[in-house]
């Protein structure tokens, strides 16, 4: 091989070595679930429990006892491990995963996370709605959003001193009174099936400040979902568990915070401490 052709071959492996370190190194491992005793160790970090909703090291240890699993999440690609042993970061994700990113959903979820964990800052909220993403603060459903569950706990803030409140819901377009009830607490729950209004109609309940929102009934998500089990690759290789917080992410995006919470709650129903989801609940909207 010619002195040059040796100079050439040198640089190819450094410029390929580079780019494979800055890719692992760039690499973003989240542990999104796990159960049992999961030990996790790395260098410069003290041996202890690994913790939800936080990043792993590539170049860290994952050990597991009897009965334990953990989900791991690499640049938004799921990995599961579920057998006892002690098992090497980097060797059980695939380090060549590349961040999703543009438009794609699973680019989405996967920033979603990184901003409800702390890790990054969000930077996807031109996609919401200004209305929805800043205002409504104790108001359920949110001014401005979708709702599709015909099944709808309303509630507002509390006023000192109410004994009881006044609660009305109007047709917007018709600007016509279709429910009134008197409440002594500030939550209403209403069957919009049973009470026979129409879907895809925008809708303002009151007792005393008037919020709107748009109840558009089941079919306002059948798309949505349609599209996250066709097109979204880390949906389609997820578990319930990933695929339930990715609908409510999902519907986070196309304003249907009433219903993304929903999802959560039933999440918290059976694991109430889990910290993935209560960051996700607690950040919705922002």
């Amino acid at each position: 091989m010619s002195t040059h052709n040796l100079v050439l071959s040198l640089v190819l492996v450094l410029v390929t070595f580079g780019r494979i370190s800055a890719q692992q190194s760039a690499m973003k491992i989240l542990v999104m679930d796990l159960s049992g005793a999961v030990e996790y160790s790395a260098p410069g970090v003290k041996s202890g429990p690994a913790a939800l909703a936080t990043m792993v090291s590539s170049e860290g240890s994952l050990k597991l006892e009897e009965g334990s699993r953990v989900l791991l999440l690499a640049n938004g690609k799921p990995f599961e491990i579920s057998t006892k042993g002690k098992y090497k970061v980097k060797e059980v994700v695939d380090m060549t995963a590349t961040a999703p990113g543009g438009f794609s959903f699973d680019g989405v979820f996967f920033r979603r996370l990184l901003s409800a964990f702390g890790i990054e800052e969000n930077t996807d909220l031109a996609a919401l709605p200004e209305a929805v993403a800043n205002n409504g603060t104790g108001f359920s459903p949110r001014p401005d959003s979708r709702v599709a569950s015909s099944a709808i706990t309303f509630s507002w803030p509390a006023q000192d001193q109410a004994s009881s409140y006044t609660f009305e819901l109007y047709d917007k377009t018709l600007d016509s009174l279709v429910y009134s009830t008197t409440t002594t607490d500030p939550v209403l729950s209403l069957d919009f099936t049973e009470l026979g209004l129409p879907e895809d109609q925008v809708y303002c309940y009151s007792t005393g400040e008037r919020v709107c929102f748009t109840y558009t009934g089941a079919n306002g998500v059948t798309g949505l979902i349609r599209l996250l089990e066709t097109s979204s690759k880390t949906y389609q290789a997820s578990a319930a568990f990933l695929q339930t917080l990715m609908r409510a992410v999902g519907y986070e995006r196309a304003g249907f915070y009433y219903d993304a919470d929903l999802l959560y709650a039933a999440l918290l129903e059976t694991q109430p401490n889990h910290e993935v989801v209560r960051k996700l609940q607690a950040s919705i909207g922002r």
